[in-house]
C-alpha cells in the first residue's frame, strides 16, 4: 500500500511541476511555429524578442535576427496571415509582437502579408525583394519601422496606414517608385500629419479613409 502511494506521490508532483522543469528560453532563442498561407498553415521561423518576468507569456518576433534565416520557405506563394500568437516549448504564450530583420527578404511570389493589431515593430530589410507584393496594410499598433523594410518591391502599389500617431520611420523604408506611384490611405483626419512627414508626405496619392 504505501508503494503505490509513494508512485502516486511522485506522478503527482512530476504532473505539477512539469511546467517549471522546462528549461527557460532566454533572448534570441528559436521557436517553431507556423503562419497562414492561402488558408493553409505552413511551417514558420519564430525568436524570443523580449521576456515577461514573473509573467506566463513572452514576446517574439517572427524571424531571427541573429541567424539570418527567413521565417517561411521563401518559394511560399499568395497571401501570407501572420499569427498574433504561439505556444512556445515551455508552455507559455508568446505574442507576436515584432517582424525580424530580413523575416521575409526574397520572398518573391507573396503578394499581400496580413499584420495583426498588436504588432509593434517592423525590421530592416523586413521584405526586401518581395517583388509579388502589391498590397500592404500597416496596423494601428505600428510603432517602428527599421531601414529597407520595403525596398525593392516593384508591384508594391497600395499602402494603407491605420496609425493615429505616426510610427518612428526611417527615409528609406519605400523605393521612390513607390512613393511617385503608388497609393497611401491614411486614418480619416490625419493628412495634416502625414504630410509633414518627410516619408509619408512624399507619397503623390495620398487619400484619407471614410469613416
Amino acid at each position: 500500500m504505501m508503494k503505490h502511494l509513494l508512485i502516486l506521490s511522485f506522478l503527482f508532483l512530476h504532473i505539477t511541476t512539469g511546467y517549471s522543469q522546462q528549461p527557460d528560453l532566454q533572448r534570441n532563442d528559436v521557436l517553431k511555429g507556423t503562419v497562414t498561407a492561402n488558408g493553409k498553415n505552413i511551417p514558420a521561423l519564430f525568436s524570443v524578442w523580449r521576456m515577461r518576468e514573473g509573467e506566463s507569456y513572452g514576446y517574439v518576433r517572427i524571424g531571427s535576427d541573429t541567424y539570418g534565416q527567413p521565417a517561411i520557405d521563401t518559394t511560399t506563394v499568395g497571401t501570407i496571415v501572420i499569427p498574433e500568437e504561439i505556444t512556445g516549448p515551455d508552455g507559455r504564450l508568446y505574442l507576436v509582437k515584432a517582424i525580424a530583420r530580413q523575416a521575409f527578404a526574397h520572398c518573391r511570389h507573396i503578394t499581400e502579408v496580413v499584420i495583426h493589431n498588436r504588432l509593434t515593430h517592423i525590421g530592416d530589410q523586413a521584405f526586401l525583394g518581395c517583388e509579388s507584393l502589391t498590397h500592404l496594410s500597416l496596423p494601428a499598433s505600428t510603432e517602428v519601422i527599421y531601414p529597407c523594410a520595403f525596398r525593392d518591391c516593384p508591384k508594391l502599389n497600395v499602402i494603407q496606414v491605420n496609425c493615429h500617431r505616426l510610427p518612428d520611420v526611417y527615409s528609406d523604408i519605400f523605393d521612390r517608385h513607390t512613393m511617385e506611384h503608388g497609393t497611401l490611405f491614411i486614418p480619416y483626419g490625419t493628412s495634416a500629419l502625414y504630410s509633414d512627414s518627410q516619408v509619408w508626405g512624399l507619397f503623390r496619392h495620398r487619400f484619407e479613409l471614410v469613416e
